[in-house]
């Protein structure tokens, strides 16, 4: 079917909230655990807590993380479809019974190049490349993530944290060896590496 099961949003992927007021329990909550078989392959389950609205549902399982939410409603057994929800976006997506597997597949496929894109922008915008212990200064005091030529000695790691509370956080693997200099301590360096604060 073409179905596309990403790995790594998350382990819970969808979350089905029943909608009904005082009639029609039955028939959306029937229609729910359907949609639940349906989706399987992404770990959908059904919200039947009937002590909170569908409104607290919304946000509680937004802040849970779930990336995905599935309203059902009687207009929606109507209609043979449900209302997907992106938590990334809060964009409302009709989506058919009949191509409930394809379409969830291909969402979360969506949301997971859109958080990957984000996150990556958010990176680039906030790395630094110094040269120099001004420079990395600078960085740090600004929230930024600092690239440059790191020593690599304990020594020089450790003055580090102590002035400015950074700590080296990654040396690529996939970086050229060069020739340079440690942009802390001057001293000879061969890699590059990122240093940031934890907050």
């Amino acid at each position: 079917k073409g179905l596309v099961v990403p790995p790594r949003v998350a382990e819970r992927k969808i979350v089905i909230v029943p909608i009904y007021f005082k009639s029609g329990k039955r028939e959306v909550l029937k229609k729910c655990r359907e949609l639940k078989a349906k989706l399987r392959a992404f770990n959908a389950f059904v919200d039947e807590d009937e002590t909170h609205s569908p409104g607290f549902k919304f946000h509680h399982w937004e802040m849970q993380g779930i990336p995905l939410r599935a309203e059902v409603g009687p207009r929606d057994i109507e209609k043979k479809q449900f209302i997907a929800v992106r938590r990334d976006t809060g964009k409302k997506i009709a989506v058919k019974e009949k191509d409930a597997e394809r379409n969830v597949g291909r969402i979360l496929e969506e949301i997971q190049k859109n958080l990957f894109s984000k996150a990556k922008k958010f990176l680039e915008e906030n790395t630094v490349e110094v040269k120099s212990r001004e420079e990395f200064l600078k960085a740090i005091k600004s929230g930024k993530m600092a690239f440059g030529f790191f020593c690599e000695r304990k020594e020089c790691e450790e003055a580090i944290k102590e002035e400015t509370q950074a700590t080296s956080r990654l040396i690529p693997l996939t970086q050229k060896t060069e020739n340079g200099k440690c942009f802390y301590c001057g001293s000879k360096a061969k890699r590059k590496s990122y240093f940031a604060r934890s907050y």
